[in-house]
């Protein structure tokens, strides 16, 4: 829970008080009035502020504290502690949505995370808006300030803060991947009052940037689940009954791949090749000529050799010498 003097202001999540984490990255800054927190969103909860204020604040002409809630900087209006509410017991102040009244129905819509979707840059966006429309994107905020009650008041017709496709640079670099959005009930009536502010300036301001536990890793806020041992590494004692029976189906499927990979094996120790290599030679113009049916070495060479004619004497009227041998190509 963030603490600013009297006051202390915390994000509940589905019911639960929200994770929160210093923000490191904030500028170190003097002003006793404000507080920044990161805190962790899940998609599709619903959310709230809850703020404490003790017995102890001294008031002085103000009729009560009044409670502003913003998301990703948009107004959700508030509630009010009267000074005779903080008497004798610390107040807890509850802002869960933006009250609002349509077709006679008094509504709250209340405040939930949802998924965030983001564009590539389209050539009608205007970037020089980027900052003025995203740069509270991821952000929740409350103030308290001191105020007196001017009336009652009708709740009017709300417009909530429509949810839209961000364009990708408008985060710049920021990891995020929820948004805030809206879940509308029906609820009783209830009185509300018109209020106006005494001061200029607040007298706390609470600032949370919401952050899925994922993206909060990667800003290294808070640490990376350590990977789990594989079920093969752990003590048989430690395993549950589903892990048995998943390590026992991971077993029985190496020990099918390596009898098939076995049999697979046995199937290419049978298979009969030729290892002799293939024969060639020289054609006559240089080109090398390969023998599919080459037989050994010895008919190679017998077939490699020139045929030979020996001229008998009468054949050529005895003019040639018997030890001359005439070569036929």
């Amino acid at each position: 829970m963030a603490i600013l003097g009297t006051f202390e202001a915390q994000v509940i999540v589905n019911g639960v008080p929200a994770a929160e984490y210093d923000d490191d990255e904030e500028p170190v800054t003097n002003d006793p009035t404000l507080i920044t927190k990161y805190v962790e969103a899940v998609s599709d909860a619903l959310f709230a502020f809850k703020v404490k204020i003790s017995p102890t604040y001294k008031f002085t002409n103000e009729d009560g504290l009044a409670v502003y809630a913003y998301i990703d900087g948009h107004s959700e209006g508030g509630r009010i502690s009267r000074r005779q509410d903080l008497k004798t017991a610390t107040a807890a102040l509850v802002v869960d949505g933006h009250l609002q009244t349509e077709n006679g129905r008094f509504k709250n819509c209340m405040f939930k995370f949802a998924d965030l979707e983001t564009r590539d840059l389209e050539k009608g966006d205007d970037t020089s808006m980027f900052r003025e429309k995203y740069s509270e994107l991821g952000t929740l905020r409350v103030e308290i300030w001191r105020a007196r009650i001017t009336g009652e008041a009708e709740p009017t017709r709300y417009e909530a803060k429509k949810n839209e496709v961000v364009p990708e640079k408008a985060l710049k670099g920021r990891p995020l991947d929820v948004v805030t959005s809206y879940a509308p009930v029906d609820v009783p009536m209830e009185n509300t009052v018109l209020v106006k502010l005494m001061d200029s300036k607040h007298l706390a301001k609470f600032i949370f940037k919401y952050r899925t536990r994922r993206a909060l890793q990667s800003l290294m806020i808070i640490e990376r689940s350590p990977t789990p041992l594989p079920l093969e590494e752990r003590p048989v004692e430690e395993l549950t009954r589903e892990e048995m029976a998943e390590l026992l189906r991971r077993q029985r499927e190496q020990f099918r791949v390596k009898q098939e990979y076995a049999g697979l094996k046995r199937e290419r120790a049978g298979t009969i090749t030729d290892p002799r290599p293939l024969k060639s030679s020289k054609g006559e113009n240089g080109e090398t000529i390969y023998h599919l049916d080459s037989g050994s070495d010895d008919e190679e060479e017998e077939k490699a050799k020139p045929e030979v004619e020996v001229l008998d004497d009468d054949e050529d009227g005895g003019t040639t010498d018997p030890e001359i041998e005439i070569v036929d190509l």
